[in-house]
């Protein structure tokens, strides 16, 4: 891919023959290839076209081309409002110990009251929060909370979302899950045995099994997948599991320098030339005919963003998150859980809570604030990327890039172009 700047707010990202024309500041694109891009090139170079085009097209057809491409480039920023979402880290026990994310964590689990659940629900709806999703730990090991917590959401009017690692599920569990209309994402990051333990610690066949038994009641599921060192390898073959079991969607988790997977982050990460790699030859394959077979959550999250920009100029940490944590304390991002540095305050104060969160959020720092994205041609999609990575990241400071700012502008302009592809067939 190649990216070169035009003229003042104009680039062009082309690839082979297809080519998009974008402006960030108005966060505008324009498809087209590279006789068009020519075409612009002259004009705003304002030298005449001096008749070179005249055996392909027409002169008015060439004004109706630059004029269209001047519309849709300049046309002012749409307002796209921002979800509010909400997330119960029920607990921070687990019956797994996963290198990656808490190798020290235990099975007995605390319990959030459910007073505590409530009011936190109660707030949210209020502000207009439209899903929940309950995470840990294994929020199965407190399945009693975790019903709670999502029974009471779905009388809300809800969206409902549960993240497990699948080696808990049961009958009567999975019963309502289907029943309330759950969207499960179980975590499968191998489903080679031995891959599988090191990384997790227990038999992948349970968590198989657990997948099989909520495919079975009709439940919506979503495979996470981790990708780090020891299990890039391992990719395609939970592909084809997926593609096998009907699985709805796919996930990939990236590891966080500074969150969950610190301890072991030497022996996990992988780097950026290499997670580009990795996605170059998944997004080849993605669009060679598996996304019609199985969704990945990460590129449609990506493509929606191509087509219809965010009018924010950073993520929705403090804005479109809020997290309750199993110590009562709300946080602005679930990652960010659990750090008593960051925390917004308890739930039970819901005006001091609100008033501290208004206040964080006026203060993160915007795009054009932080050196490393001020000049970055796909600050309009990236924003900045994920601030509560950063924060992990820089102990807590969060004016700094993001630290796979190199993976997510390079996928930025990969997604701009094949979106462009997809919305052009259709």
């Amino acid at each position: 891919m190649k990216n070169e700047l035009l003229g003042k707010d104009v680039w062009a990202l082309s690839d082979g023959e297809d080519v998009v024309l974008y402006n960030p500041i108005c966060r505008r694109w324009y498809f087209t290839d590279l006789t068009g891009l020519e075409l612009y090139r002259i004009k705003l170079s304002d030298r005449g076209y001096e008749g070179e085009y005249d055996d392909v097209l027409t002169r008015e057809e060439i004004d109706d081309f630059i004029g269209d491409v001047d519309i849709v480039l300049n046309q002012p920023l749409e307002r796209v409002p921002i979800r509010r979402g909400s997330t119960i880290n029920i607990t921070n026990g687990c019956n797994l110990r996963c290198l990656h994310c808490r190798p020290d964590s235990h099975i007995g689990a605390a319990n959030l009251r459910t007073a505590t659940i409530d009011q936190f629900l109660s707030n949210e709806r209020r502000l207009g929060s439209g899903s929940l999703t309950v995470t840990g730990g294994e929020p199965l090991l407190v399945w009693k909370s975790t019903k709670h917590a999502l029974g009471t959401a779905q009388k809300m009017g809800m969206d409902l979302g549960l993240l497990t690692n699948g080696t808990l599920v049961t009958g009567e569990i999975a019963d309502f899950l289907a029943k309330n209309g759950v969207r499960v994402q179980v975590s499968l990051d191998s489903v080679d045995p031995v891959t599988f333990r090191r990384m997790r610690g227990c038999d992948v066949q349970r968590v198989i099994d657990g997948i099989r038994m909520l495919k079975r009641k009709g439940i919506y599921v979503s495979v996470s997948y981790s990708l780090c060192r020891l299990t890039h390898e391992s990719a395609n073959d939970v592909i084809f599991f997926c593609l096998e079991e009907k699985i709805d969607s796919f996930h990939i988790a990236m590891m966080e320098k500074g969150g969950r997977a610190d301890n072991n982050w030497n022996m996990l990460y992988l780097g950026d030339e290499e997670i580009i790699a990795f996605h170059d030859r998944l997004l080849d394959r993605y669009f060679s005919g598996l996304r019609e077979k199985l969704p990945i959550d990460d590129y449609e999250m990506m493509m929606g963003q191509v087509m219809r920009p965010p009018s924010t100029s950073h993520c929705n940490c403090m804005c479109g998150v809020a997290a309750l944590h199993e110590d009562g304390e709300v946080y602005g991002c679930t990652n960010l859980c659990g750090q008593e540095r960051f925390s917004l305050g308890k739930v039970s104060d819901a005006e001091a809570l609100l008033s501290t969160q208004r206040q964080k959020y006026a203060t993160l720092p915007t795009v054009d604030d932080i050196a490393g994205c001020r000049d970055c041609t796909m600050r309009w999609l990236c924003l900045g990327g994920c601030r509560d990575r950063v924060m992990l990241s820089h102990g807590g400071e969060i004016c700094h890039p993001d630290p796979n700012c190199r993976v997510l502008k390079w996928l930025f302009e990969r997604m701009l172009i094949e979106t462009a592809r997809v919305v052009e067939k259709e």
